[in-house]
């Protein structure tokens, strides 16, 4: 697998790369940290886990390897990321680990260890464990039996309550109900739907629901976008809603779905919500694969905008270190106001939006006309693991020459290869901290970004037929 830790954890297919001995081991080391971070003998650790084949097997061997490092377990069940963020910040919890696949296909899961204040573990973190998870024998945490705690499982009502409360609490709810909006809710089959369902109805909503239900097989794939999610789109124009939300498995990342039936640009979204909370002189942290827009509201604003690696441990180390007022990571949909919830919660930033709606009298739709276009490609290319070092590297040289034919401003080797053109559009190259796949990713005028699209993805393909010839004719 190369290196376990990565983007969002540890991620690979269910129970053959993911296995309950790693979970256990992972999670014994994890305890062993927040031990000593803490400097407290027995911290308290929440698990939580959504709704995959194989999640709540991985959890309960999380909870072992917990107890046996002298942890008391908080037991979540199946959860979303922000009721668990939520129930962890405000039970003063010392950590947790969410076992979740996110938004991607039902055989892959995660383990995701996460710190009090509900940030990913950064790297300071979790390459320590990595390391000692080579030697675990000698590395493990045991305790004294009379150290070992019974599990405590938690009511899934009262985390439900905890959670509607506190997000009700940062919304202005009398305004948001004066509009009576008829909302699509599509949840993906994952962990959102009963909660997402009971914050809009509080919010005063009639609320439309779609694949509500957690389900180990969603009726559409889990990550949230235009392609996956065209019945939600149809339906939100069908049936008359005043906007639709479409979240991916564990409700960190949404789709926003206009009156008119159009997708709306995830670009677009986050400029909506920067235009809405930054003022003079504020920070915006975004991930490097983020749109121009963004830059053109910060320089509106007078805002500060600092780009930062993809992955949420990155970003939340960015958010810690520069104190934004949002920040966000546009190309998955996540998003976080920060004076409100520093986290991702798609559910929140719905409601956010709906207030954003009353308080400018418009429809979502109008907001595509607020802002300048501004266009993205992208493209996704497998790649395979044992080749895909030398690939990126090779990619590298030949997206370096293939771009000498326009004006090079800047550039960028924060977090793969990005190259920014004198005409201010850019394109990225690297690869995914989660999946074997190589990702091309561009930013322009809808010609420049499909060109640059394209030649970022042949010089992964050349990269990847040279990489196999040279393989061969080794074997040879």
């Amino acid at each position: 697998m190369g290196k376990l830790f990565q983007t969002s954890g540890v991620r690979g297919v269910t129970n053959v790369e993911i296995t309950p001995e790693l979970a256990l081991r992972i999670a014994n080391l994890y305890g062993g940290w927040v031990r000593h971070e803490r400097k407290i003998a027995s911290p308290c650790v929440a698990v939580g886990h959504d709704q995959r084949h194989g999640a709540r097997m991985l959890a309960e061997a999380a909870m072992a390897g917990l107890t046996s490092a002298g942890i008391r377990v908080y037991d979540f069940g199946q959860v979303s990321t922000g009721v668990l963020s939520v129930s962890l910040t405000q039970m003063h919890l010392d950590g947790a680990i969410l076992v979740t696949g996110s938004h991607m296909p039902p055989e892959r899961i995660g383990i995701i260890p996460l710190l009090a204040d509900a940030r990913y573990a950064p790297p300071s973190v979790t390459d320590p464990l990595e390391a000692a998870l080579a030697d675990f024998p000698r590395w493990k945490i045991a305790v004294r039996p009379s150290e070992l705690h019974p599990v405590i499982h938690v009511s899934k009502k009262a985390s439900a309550d905890r959670y509607l409360a506190y997000l009700l609490a940062r919304l202005d709810v009398e305004l948001i109900r004066s509009r009576h909006f008829r909302v699509l809710l599509d949840c993906g089959n994952g962990t959102t739907g009963e909660t997402a369902r009971a914050l809009f109805r509080e919010l005063g909503c009639e609320v439309a629901g779609l694949n509500m239900q957690p389900d180990p097989k969603p009726r559409r794939d889990s990550e949230c976008r235009p392609e996956s999610c065209e019945e939600a789109i149809e339906r939100t124009g069908s049936i008359g809603c005043h906007v639709g939300f479409a979240y991916d498995g564990d409700g960190d990342r949404v789709l926003v779905i206009d009156e008119q039936r159009h997708a709306m640009s995830m670009d677009v979204v986050a400029a909506i919500l920067a235009n809405q909370c930054l003022t003079n002189d504020a920070t915006c942290v975004a991930t490097i694969n983020t749109s121009g827009l963004l830059a053109h509201v910060c320089r509106m604003k007078a805002a500060k905008l600092v780009y930062c690696p993809i992955g949420q441990p990155r970003l939340g180390e960015a958010v810690i270190r520069h104190l934004p007022a949002f920040a966000c990571e546009p190309n998955s949909g996540k998003y976080a106001v920060c004076r409100f919830i520093p986290w991702f919660d798609a559910v929140f930033i719905s409601a956010l939006l709906l207030q954003i709606m009353v308080e400018k009298r418009r429809p979502i739709s109008w907001f595509n006309e607020l802002f300048p276009p501004r266009f993205q490609a992208s493209a996704k290319l497998t790649v395979n693991p044992a080749q895909k070092e030398a690939v990126f590297r090779r990619a590298c040289e030949l997206l370096r020459e293939r771009c000498h034919k326009y004006v090079i401003t800047q550039v960028n080797d924060m977090d793969g290869l990005r190259l920014d053109l004198e005409d201010l559009s850019w394109v990225l190259i690297r690869m995914s901290g989660t999946e074997p796949v190589a990702r091309v990713y561009s930013d322009g005028s809808q010609e420049r970004a499909n060109q640059l699209r394209d030649i970022g993805r042949i010089c992964f393909e050349d990269a990847m037929a040279e990489q196999t010839a040279s393989d061969t004719a080794m074997n040879a």
